[in-house]
Protein backbone atom coordinates (compact mmCIF):
# COMPACT_ATOMS: atom_id res chain seq x y z
CA UNK A 1 0.00 0.00 0.00
CA UNK A 2 1.50 3.24 -0.81
CA UNK A 3 -0.03 6.92 -0.08
CA UNK A 4 0.89 10.19 -1.01
CA UNK A 5 -0.77 12.71 1.70
CA UNK A 6 -0.49 15.86 3.19
CA UNK A 7 -0.30 16.72 6.90
CA UNK A 8 -1.72 19.90 8.48
CA UNK A 9 0.95 20.45 11.12
CA UNK A 10 4.13 18.38 12.58
CA UNK A 11 3.97 14.92 13.19
CA UNK A 12 7.26 14.32 16.01
CA UNK A 13 5.98 10.64 16.04
CA UNK A 14 4.12 9.60 12.87
CA UNK A 15 3.23 6.20 11.89
CA UNK A 16 0.50 4.19 9.45
CA UNK A 17 -1.57 1.61 11.31
CA UNK A 18 -3.23 -0.88 8.90
CA UNK A 19 -6.04 -2.95 9.66
CA UNK A 20 -8.32 -5.28 8.12
CA UNK A 21 -12.32 -5.68 8.71
CA UNK A 22 -14.45 -8.82 7.81
CA UNK A 23 -17.72 -8.08 8.79
CA UNK A 24 -20.63 -10.50 8.21
CA UNK A 25 -24.34 -10.33 9.89
CA UNK A 26 -23.09 -12.80 12.40
CA UNK A 27 -19.54 -11.12 13.71
CA UNK A 28 -16.81 -8.81 12.89
CA UNK A 29 -13.52 -9.92 12.48
CA UNK A 30 -10.40 -7.21 12.75
CA UNK A 31 -7.07 -8.33 12.22
CA UNK A 32 -4.14 -6.29 12.85
CA UNK A 33 -1.80 -5.95 9.14
CA UNK A 34 0.75 -3.91 10.90
CA UNK A 35 2.56 -0.73 10.83
CA UNK A 36 5.55 1.74 9.39
CA UNK A 37 7.91 2.75 11.96
CA UNK A 38 7.59 6.00 13.80
CA UNK A 39 9.30 8.83 11.88
CA UNK A 40 9.35 12.78 11.82
CA UNK A 41 6.54 14.06 9.40
CA UNK A 42 7.19 17.86 8.52
CA UNK A 43 3.68 19.80 7.84
CA UNK A 44 3.01 19.62 4.51
CA UNK A 45 3.32 16.40 1.79
CA UNK A 46 4.30 13.41 2.91
CA UNK A 47 4.59 9.29 1.19
CA UNK A 48 3.87 6.04 3.08
CA UNK A 49 4.67 2.46 1.82
CA UNK A 50 2.93 -0.30 3.72
CA UNK A 51 4.04 -3.62 2.79
CA UNK A 52 3.47 -7.40 3.74
CA UNK A 53 4.81 -10.58 1.91
CA UNK A 54 2.14 -12.81 3.38
CA UNK A 55 -0.82 -13.10 6.29
CA UNK A 56 -1.81 -15.45 8.62
CA UNK A 57 -5.27 -15.92 7.98
CA UNK A 58 -5.79 -19.11 8.48
CA UNK A 59 -8.15 -18.93 12.16
CA UNK A 60 -10.82 -16.83 9.86
CA UNK A 61 -13.52 -18.97 8.38
CA UNK A 62 -12.99 -19.00 3.99
CA UNK A 63 -16.41 -17.40 4.22
CA UNK A 64 -15.78 -14.96 5.96
CA UNK A 65 -12.34 -13.93 4.28
CA UNK A 66 -14.74 -14.27 0.55
CA UNK A 67 -16.45 -11.22 0.71
CA UNK A 68 -16.25 -7.71 1.09
CA UNK A 69 -13.83 -5.83 4.31
CA UNK A 70 -13.26 -3.13 4.67
CA UNK A 71 -8.81 -2.38 5.11
CA UNK A 72 -7.52 1.19 7.34
CA UNK A 73 -4.99 3.07 6.91
CA UNK A 74 -4.89 5.05 10.46
CA UNK A 75 -2.13 8.37 10.42
CA UNK A 76 -1.01 8.24 14.43
CA UNK A 77 1.20 10.55 16.07
CA UNK A 78 2.27 8.37 19.03
CA UNK A 79 -0.66 7.20 20.22
CA UNK A 80 -3.28 10.24 18.79
CA UNK A 81 -5.39 9.21 15.88
CA UNK A 82 -4.78 12.11 12.99
CA UNK A 83 -6.62 10.30 9.76
CA UNK A 84 -8.01 7.38 9.00
CA UNK A 85 -8.23 6.19 5.33
CA UNK A 86 -10.60 4.01 4.54
CA UNK A 87 -10.90 0.98 2.14
CA UNK A 88 -13.29 -1.44 0.69
CA UNK A 89 -11.69 -4.65 -0.05
CA UNK A 90 -12.78 -7.40 -2.30
CA UNK A 91 -11.67 -11.10 -1.64
CA UNK A 92 -12.34 -13.70 -4.50
CA UNK A 93 -10.94 -17.32 -5.02
CA UNK A 94 -8.99 -17.83 -8.35
CA UNK A 95 -9.70 -21.02 -10.20
CA UNK A 96 -6.78 -23.05 -8.32
CA UNK A 97 -8.59 -21.72 -5.19
CA UNK A 98 -5.66 -18.64 -3.88
CA UNK A 99 -7.48 -16.00 -2.38
CA UNK A 100 -6.75 -12.52 -4.03
CA UNK A 101 -7.52 -8.99 -2.93
CA UNK A 102 -9.04 -5.94 -4.60
CA UNK A 103 -8.30 -3.00 -3.21
CA UNK A 104 -11.00 -0.16 -4.13
CA UNK A 105 -9.09 3.59 -3.92
CA UNK A 106 -11.25 5.52 -1.82
CA UNK A 107 -10.09 8.60 -3.64
CA UNK A 108 -11.68 7.31 -7.60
Amino acid sequence: LEMDFTTPRELPAGSWRVRFVADTAGSCKLVELGSTDAQRYPEGPGKMRFHRDSLDVMHLQRAILCNVGLMTATLLDGDDEVLEVPMVVHVTPDSAGKLFRSIYNPLE
